[in-house]
């Protein structure tokens, strides 16, 4: 599953930054975050991540990002 979002997909909790993404199967699953860098293209980037049976939970302790999250 690839969840693309944009910068309007996070909530604004404070310092922290939010995002709830449904799962289409549920259980555990291998969860790889990118964003869009300045020439259009993406990097991996480490951001907080809590996997629940059927969501993941991602939160970051910075300014919201563009990108996409791999779940497998």
């Amino acid at each position: 599953m690839i969840h693309e979002f944009t910068q309007d997909h996070w909530t604004n909790a404070g310092d922290t930054f939010i995002m709830l993404i449904e799962k289409e199967e549920p259980g555990k699953h291998l969860i790889q975050v990118y964003k869009k860098d300045d020439d259009g293209g993406y990097i991996p980037i480490n951001v907080g991540i809590k996997d629940t049976n059927n969501s993941v939970i991602l939160s970051v302790n910075r300014i919201s990002f563009e990108g996409y999250v791999v779940i497998k």
